[in-house]
C-alpha cells in the first residue's frame, strides 16, 4: 500500500552514490584547498558529533513564531556513517489552529491532508523522541526548528535535551564567500539531487546533502563518507 507520509524508505541514496565532483569546483571554488574550520567551540563539536550517529531534523510550521505558532510536519533522518544508512521518519501534525493560506502556497500541505494524516502533537512529538533518541540533532538555521522543538515539549510536559547543531556554521566554514546560506541556495548552486521543497522530509534530505559535501570539503577528501564502500 502506498504511504502518503513516505514513512520507512529504503537507504538514503546520499551514501550509496560514488565520489562526486569536488564540491568547491561546483560552487566556483576558492582554490584547491580547502579553508580551515572556524575555532569556534559550536564548530568543533559540530565536526565531533558527525563521528557517531546523529539525526537532521527539519519541521514544517504554521508561521515563524514557537510561542503562537505550531508545528504541522517533522521529517528526521537517522544517520549511521560507519554503517552507510540512513533511516527516515515523517508524519504531518493536526494543529489546534486553521492552517493559513500562505503556509499551504508555500509547503503544498493543506488542511485536508491535516485532517485525514495528521497525527496529534503528544503522539507526533512522542514519536519523535523514540526515533532521536539522546543522539545530536543537526538542523539548517537550528535555531528555528529548536525553538518549536522546546516549546512543544513544554506545552506537553515532555523533556528537549538533545544537543542541536546548525548546519550553516559547516556551510560558512566550507565555502565562505556565498552570497547566501539558505539552504534553497545551497542545493541550488551545489546541483544536490535531494533539492528543498518546503517539506519537512525533502528539506532534512538536503541538509543531509550538504552535510556531506561540506564535510567532505573541510576534511579534505573527496570519497568521504564512501571510501570503504568497497570493503563492505
Amino acid at each position: 500500500m502506498h504511504d502518503p507520509l513516505r514513512r520507512n524508505l529504503p537507504p538514503h541514496p546520499s551514501l550509496l552514490k560514488g565520489p562526486s565532483k569536488p564540491a568547491q569546483e561546483r560552487l566556483g571554488g576558492h582554490g584547491s584547498s580547502a579553508p580551515a574550520l572556524p575555532g569556534t567551540p559550536a564548530c568543533k563539536s559540530l565536526l565531533k558529533a558527525l563521528e557517531a550517529p546523529f539525526t537532521i531534523v527539519d519541521l514544517e510550521t504554521t508561521g515563524l513564531s514557537p510561542v503562537r505558532d505550531e508545528i504541522i510536519e517533522i521529517g528526521a533522518l537517522l544517520v549511521d556513517w560507519r554503517s552507510q544508512s540512513v533511516r527516515e521518519f515523517s508524519t504531518l501534525i493536526r494543529p489546534s489552529m486553521a492552517l493559513p493560506p500562505k503556509i499551504t502556497q508555500l509547503t503544498g500541505i493543506d488542511q485536508a491532508m491535516l485532517e485525514e494524516h495528521g497525527i496529534g502533537l503528544r503522539e507526533g512529538f512522542t514519536q519523535l523522541q523514540d526515533f532521536i533518541g539522546d543522539r545530536p540533532v543537526f538542523a539548517h538555521h537550528a535555531e528555528f526548528d529548536q525553538g518549536f522543538l522546546v516549546s512543544a515539549s513544554a506545552r506537553l510536559g515532555l523533556g528537549f535535551a538533545n544537543p542541536m547543531h546548525d548546519t550553516i556554521c559547516m556551510a560558512q566554514a566550507a565555502w565562505p564567500d556565498l552570497d547566501s546560506y539558505a539552504l534553497f541556495s545551497l542545493a541550488q548552486r551545489m546541483g544536490l539531487g535531494n533539492s528543498p521543497a518546503h517539506r519537512a522530509l525533502a528539506d532534512a534530505r538536503a541538509t543531509l546533502d550538504v552535510l556531506i559535501e561540506a564535510n567532505r570539503v573541510l576534511r579534505g577528501d573527496s570519497d568521504w563518507p564512501c571510501r570503504d564502500r568497497g570493503r563492505r
